[in-house]
């Protein structure tokens, strides 16, 4: 991942046609590579969004299974 400034001219469009005949999938360089690399802050709130559904979840699973020993 990067933004291919050090790779050989054409390497990216290259590289997209490879991978593309290996997975059957159609791959395209991007137009501005800084643009994908930016931050994904929406996804990264999703995930702890997430994992702390998960948590809570969790803890809610333990007492309720400790109430059901205890009885």
């Amino acid at each position: 991942m990067g933004t291919g400034i050090n790779a050989a001219n054409g390497f990216d469009s290259t590289f997209c046609s490879e991978l593309s005949d290996l997975t059957g999938i159609g791959f395209e360089p991007l137009e501005s590579k800084f643009e994908a690399m930016g931050a994904h802050d929406c996804l990264v709130a999703t995930h702890g969004a997430l994992k702390v559904a998960a948590v809570a979840l969790t803890k809610i699973a333990n007492d309720v299974r400790l109430l059901v020993v205890l009885c």
